[in-house]
């Protein structure tokens, strides 16, 4: 049997080797009722909706052109893939909000034919600090149309909360869609935003 002192020197180890694609930790997310609870009333506070309007006012400027645009996010568009990334770090919130708001954003994308496909965390070490990242992984339910091409909806959306040292740093949101012939053309991005911020 290894002694403690061998088990403490195998943890440290495990963790100074480990990478996003080999976390020291890896673990199914679970929310505790007293979470759930302070949610329920997060959703129905004001940080919930200031957050909101925040975010619905910088993609109004993105799409706009504007250059009023904050600092503290950042839009994505590309062929395949469009998102956010929200740089939380800059907006004085704590670990917990950041929690909300992403979980906010799944249980919104859920209402339009999405399932969950996995919620995780991942913890490694990165550079002088320890990362941890919170994902869900959402999927759109499998539907066809009439000419049996698969409606993929916004794509496949991936929802990713960064900690540093336990510290707030980031939010990303991506709906990465098909380019196929099997799949009908996704939804506009816009669609999305407006469906995780009203």
């Amino acid at each position: 049997m290894p002694s403690w002192w061998s088990k403490i020197k195998t943890i440290l180890t495990k963790s100074e080797l480990s990478s996003p694609t080999q976390p020291a930790i890896h673990e199914i997310i679970t929310r505790s009722d007293d979470f759930l609870a302070e949610y329920d009333i997060w959703r129905g506070g004001p940080k919930h909706k200031k957050m909101l309007n925040w975010i619905s006012e910088q993609y109004a400027s993105y799409q706009n052109n504007a250059d009023d645009q904050s600092d503290s996010i950042d839009f994505l568009h590309t062929a395949s893939t469009k998102g956010l990334a929200i740089h939380l770090a800059d907006l004085d919130i704590e670990v917990e909000e950041a929690q909300f708001l992403m979980d906010f954003f799944k249980e919104k994308i859920r209402t339009h034919q999405y399932r969950t496909q996995v919620s995780d965390t991942r913890t490694y070490s990165k550079n002088t600090w320890v990362e941890t990242v919170e994902r869900h992984y959402l999927k759109p339910k499998p539907q066809y149309d009439e000419a049996g091409k698969i409606d993929q909806a916004f794509g496949n959306i991936t929802l990713l909360l960064t900690l540093r040292d336990d510290k707030v740093y980031n939010l990303k949101m991506s709906a990465t869609a098909y380019q196929d012939r099997l799949f009908n053309a996704e939804k506009q991005f816009s669609e999305l935003m407006r469906a995780v911020t009203f």
